[in-house]
């Protein structure tokens, strides 16, 4: 009886540990995101920041990287990309929002903006539709707008 139980709590042990935690992805995604530069194309980033892969959290729901993708085609010779990360913490509901994700965007697959402010910038000359920042992240050391226009 004592072999079981001790069994059963080494996996429960090695379940919970080998979970990722929201606050882990959001602080890996927020250290790679400084490897990325301007020009860069989209498989670099992809190959710094990760691919998609699902990753169970602390609660078991799966984490994505990137988090959301989005396309639009400007023109026919101009298609805009942009990868939102999961990189800051709003609400503290472990619902992921948009508010709570750093966008990377790509013009013609190369990195020309990083973060809000330079994705609205961006959008804004583009003349397509941008989206708002509901809210700002609560954390002290949450990514911000600090990043150059690329």
């Amino acid at each position: 009886m004592k072999k079981l139980l001790l069994f059963s709590l080494a996996g429960f042990v090695f379940i919970v540990t080998s979970c990722v935690s929201p606050g882990k992805i959001r602080t890996t995604n927020k250290n790679n995101m400084l490897q990325i530069e301007p020009g860069m194309s989209k498989s670099e980033v992809i190959s710094i920041m990760g691919g998609v892969e699902t990753k169970p959290d602390e609660f078991g729901k799966l984490q994505v990287n990137p988090y959301h993708y989005e396309m639009f085609q400007v023109n026919p010779d101009d298609i805009v990309e942009v990868l939102w990360y999961y990189t800051d913490q709003v609400y503290a509901d472990g619902i992921i929002n948009q508010a709570e994700l750093t966008p990377i965007v790509l013009d013609n697959d190369k990195v020309v903006a990083i973060g809000w402010k330079f994705y609205q910038d961006f959008f804004k000359l583009k003349k397509l539709p941008v989206e708002k920042r509901d809210a700002e992240p609560i954390s002290d050391e949450a990514t911000t707008d600090s990043s150059e226009a690329k």
